[in-house]
């Protein structure tokens, strides 16, 4: 048995209670109380509502109760404590590095294609690198880089231009299991308004006045030494000797 004074210091286990429900409907309504309960302000019934018929005892008010009390104690004190959801960490946007990468890779293996670009695009390259390329058959890769022979970033020379070519293959070599690396420098061709520029009759749009094909496992001073005096590698030398006027 228990008295409303001791519920009133648990008001919300109280409000879970059928007996305090009952009370309650009786202070309300006019109801007697359940005789489980002894109150001390509702020992009678309200004169104001005495012609109301008390409800039988084991009636549907006292099993709703019940019910009503069990499903708000399951949900509310067995159940642990609702835990708000934690905040996702911050969202890390993708670096120029990463959107250049994805945004000009091209080849049947374009996965060795962007992990070569993220490794590239991280410097401004006097020469900017325009493509990268990254095709293989079985497990043979190849690269190729196609870097602009015009607009360069900052004055360069020949030896500036070779060193950079340099730095690119073995940047490549580093970044990818790619077994030869193609470098080629290109420069737009005027095209007469009107021609026809894509397809199978398109006229070239750009030519090459720049190439060296590497194969890992060469050394830096061999691929120097050859850009140098030109050993199977194409320079354009009335290009070269306009783009790099500058500096020699």
């Amino acid at each position: 048995t228990r008295r409303l004074s001791e519920l009133s210091t648990f008001p919300s286990l109280g409000r879970l209670l059928p007996e305090y429900f009952v009370a309650h409907q009786s202070r309300s309504y006019g109801f007697a109380p359940s005789s489980r309960l002894v109150s001390e302000q509702n020992s009678a019934p309200n004169p104001k509502t005495a012609q109301l018929r008390q409800p039988p005892r084991s009636g549907w008010p006292g099993a709703a109760a019940a019910i009503l009390a069990a499903v708000l104690s399951s949900a509310f004190v067995c159940s642990p404590v609702y835990a708000a959801p934690r905040p996702l960490g911050p969202v890390v946007a993708p670096t120029i590095a990463t959107l250049d990468a994805d945004a000009r890779a091209s080849g049947n293996r374009r996965a060795s294609a962007t992990a070569i670009g993220r490794a590239l695009f991280t410097t401004e390259w006097p020469a900017q690198v325009l493509n990268v390329y990254a095709d293989g058959v079985g497990s043979h890769e190849v690269a190729g880089l196609r870097i602009s022979g015009v607009k360069f970033h900052r004055r360069i020379g020949r030896l500036q231009f070779i060193a950079e070519v340099r730095a690119l293959i073995e940047r490549t070599f580093a970044a990818a299991p790619v077994g030869e690396v193609d470098v080629w420098a290109q420069i737009p061709i005027p095209v007469r308004k009107g021609a026809v520029v894509s397809g199978d009759k398109a006229v070239p749009t750009s030519r090459n006045v720049f190439t060296i094909t590497v194969r890992r496992g060469e050394s830096a001073s061999s691929m120097t030494a050859r850009m140098l005096d030109g050993t199977n590698v194409y320079w354009d030398e009335e290009w070269a000797g306009s783009a790099f006027k500058v500096m020699r």
